[in-house]
């Protein structure tokens, strides 16, 4: 048994050691598929390593402890300063005082080393956008009945999709079923673009929330903008409107089967600007500050991935929290989302508007499958007659507004 680096992603697991080759370990790591190689100078044994400081370091690699000199007959010896820097960055839990790294039992680490704490960090910069709605407008939507699309030149919305959390990469509704598991409903649209890439026009309540995340309180950020349409009538429970807004795919973009991960993300959830539509998302009477989404705001939450206790290839995502409450008798819920990812090296911002459908809407459905790029949608749901329909289906103009003002589109008419 040893602890080996993880070339791939930069962290130290357990894993057992399989055989040499030109100078390489091949190591077969507790929760992966298959095995990969590191060299010598980058595994220890497992049992060398806890009689001499009872864990181990995540965020640097150990080019003096090599398994060929950890024989039993004769253990390395160390210089007294190499001694105690190891000892000083490395508690006896096997914690990073350095990183605030953890190691958990099955060798993942519960943060990252690299992880920046928000309100400590800068907000991302926003680039000039390489081009505008009205030339990614014509770019075909992936196949399928349903309306998926990306505006960014190298993804795709089928790359979005988290292998392991079968969950999309972006605020998924869903529904805490217990042991870890989040049933979401069906995504009938998701369009994805990065402020890199077009314009998108962002409501001011939104900007100074996420602003206030960082030191600089820097408004003129980087972000990526999803737009989600959702049909959650089958996650409702009974005497129950909520459903969690769940990021965890997001957040944990590259997570590996058997690792566990957590984090305190700035959650927070908006309502539209239409007065019609203001307060359809709203807190409820019990509410628990630690479980539901903050409204106005973004306040951090919980989220938390881990293997499941029966089967470590399966993918747990927990806590119960992120909740949103509405009235599931209006036919549909609109409400803009926001959230901060501070387990990367660079903080990354996801703003998102959500449609959540709680009943079958015939008339946009339809407008989403004829529909073959953006601007034919978009030209359709603004259309007199179409958007008429739209608007008396979902129940006001507000999320249509919302949608248009975003990005920055107008209806070219000819003359």
């Amino acid at each position: 048994k040893v602890y080996a680096l993880y070339t791939e992603e930069g962290n130290w697991y357990h894993g057992r050691l399989q055989r040499t080759d030109q100078g390489k370990y091949e190591i077969r790591y507790s929760g992966f598929h298959g095995t990969s190689f590191c060299d010598q100078k980058q595994a220890v044994s497992e049992s060398y390593l806890r009689k001499r400081v009872g864990g181990f370091k995540t965020s640097e690699s150990v080019p003096k402890f090599s398994i060929e000199s950890m024989g039993a007959s004769s253990q390395p010896t160390l210089k007294e300063h190499r001694k105690e820097s190891w000892n000083s960055s490395i508690g006896s839990n096997g914690s990073s005082r350095r990183s605030g790294a953890k190691t958990t039992k099955k060798g993942g680490t519960r943060t990252d080393s690299k992880r920046v704490k928000v309100g400590m960090a800068k907000a991302p910069q926003k680039p000039l956008p390489r081009s505008t709605i009205d030339q990614e407008s014509l770019k075909a939507k992936e196949g399928g009945g349903n309306f998926y699309l990306s505006l960014s030149p190298k993804n795709k919305v089928c790359d979005m999709v988290s292998p392991f959390l079968a969950l999309y990469q972006c605020g998924v509704p869903a529904r805490y079923a217990g042991s870890g598991g989040y049933p979401s409903g069906e995504i009938v649209a998701l369009l994805h673009a990065s402020s890199s890439d077009v314009d998108i026009l962002l409501p001011q309540s939104v900007r100074e929330a996420v602003a206030k995340c960082f030191k600089d309180n820097n408004q003129d950020f980087a972000f990526d903008f999803v737009w989600c349409v959702s049909q959650i009538a089958d996650i409702l429970k009974p005497n129950d409107d909520s459903v969690n807004l769940v990021h965890h795919a997001w957040v944990y973009n590259k997570v590996q089967p058997g690792q566990r991960r957590s984090a305190q993300v700035p959650i927070g959830v908006f309502n539209l600007k239409d007065p019609s539509w203001k307060g359809r998302v709203r807190s409820h009477e019990d509410a628990k500050v630690h479980r539901d989404c903050a409204i106005g705001e973004c306040a951090p939450l919980r989220v938390s991935v881990h293997a499941d206790k029966r089967n470590k290839y399966i993918m747990c995502c927990s806590p119960n929290n992120a909740k949103v409450y509405f009235e599931s008798k209006n036919p549909m819920v609109a409400f803009w989302s926001a959230a901060v990812d501070s387990e990367s090296s660079t903080p990354r911002i996801l703003v998102q508007l959500n449609w959540m459908c709680t009943r079958p809407l015939k008339c946009m459905c339809s407008q989403l499958q004829s529909a073959k790029n953006l601007q034919q949608l978009l030209e359709s749901l603004e259309s007199s007659r179409e958007a008429a329909e739209l608007i008396e289906e979902c129940g006001g103009r507000g999320p249509l507004q919302e949608l248009l003002s975003a990005l920055q589109w107008k209806t070219k008419k000819s003359p």
